[in-house]
């Protein structure tokens, strides 16, 4: 289904992907240019009202149960909007859930699936990510570690581009080429934030790997910046025993993104 298609159709529409094949990028877009409401599906609540709804991250709730499935669902056909974009992580969508849709809303869904990118598209996200280095040269030292199939989804693409780039384009196996991309992660975000005094970038990764093996096992999303924020798919810092001021400072880099509609930070996962 075209995204032209997929945007202007009314009704209910679920967009499918793999992690980090840009879900939420294109529900952010839709947003842009639709006018319309994006939410995080655990962050539904009753009072949520638009004439286009678009909830994304639908795979945080269908972890927890099929009650909460119910639930959130019957909230959002509850706030009677004229139309709504679902998006889920393909493995946690069932074709028996499009049918529980179908059977609240009253009406068929669109599934949508999106697509890997191609080689051209490949090339160009590669060129705004990197306008000063060589996506052929770029391609030839992933393909050589056999990570080329990989580039069709646009997370790992970045995540090898800056390994690509922190190895000033000299990549040497393909286990340095998730250390570097790690390591690019891991440095301060903000370019304006001053590094000095800051805690070095092995520690940092340090407390990611503990803070991501802890979420991991526990089923949760992520990381909860306040009280009112915590939840059950979202602790403190405290709550998972990181207490100190150096493990928060993770959230300050590229390890971490913000979570949609609440004080909170999600680990940037592709698996």
């Amino acid at each position: 289904m075209p995204e032209a298609e997929l945007l202007v159709e009314p009704g209910l529409a679920i967009v499918l992907a793999e992690p980090g094949a840009g879900k939420t990028e294109l529900l952010a877009s839709a947003a842009r240019r639709l006018g319309g409401t994006r939410i995080r599906a655990s962050t539904v609540r009753n009072s949520t009202r638009s004439a286009l709804l678009i909830v994304d991250a639908f795979d945080e709730v269908a972890r927890v149960g099929e009650a909460r499935v119910h639930d959130i669902l019957h909230k959002i056909r509850d706030s009677e909007p004229e139309r709504v974009l679902l998006s889920s992580r393909s493995g946690e969508w069932e074709d028996a859930r499009t049918g529980l849709t179908k059977e609240i809303f009253g009406i068929e869904p669109m599934v949508a699936h999106l697509v890997p990118l191609d080689e051209g598209e490949q090339r160009r996200l590669f060129e705004h990510l990197h306008p000063d280095r060589s996506f052929d040269a770029f391609y030839r030292g992933i393909h050589q570690f056999d990570l080329h199939h990989l580039l069709g989804n646009p997370e790992f693409l970045r995540l090898f581009a800056g390994a690509y780039d922190e190895a000033d384009g000299r990549l040497t196996s393909r286990d340095g080429v998730f250390t570097l991309a790690v390591e690019n992660l891991a440095k301060e975000s903000n370019p304006d934030v001053t590094t000095r005094g800051a805690p070095a970038r092995q520690a940092r990764i340090a407390w990611a790997n503990e803070v991501f093996s802890k979420l991991l096992l526990s089923g949760a999303d992520g990381i909860a910046l306040g009280d009112i924020a915590e939840d059950d798919l979202h602790p403190q810092f405290e709550t998972i025993g990181m207490g100190g001021d150096g493990p928060p400072s993770v959230l300050g880099t590229r390890l971490f993104r913000p979570g949609g509609g609440r004080r909170t930070s999600t680990s940037r996962s592709i698996g």
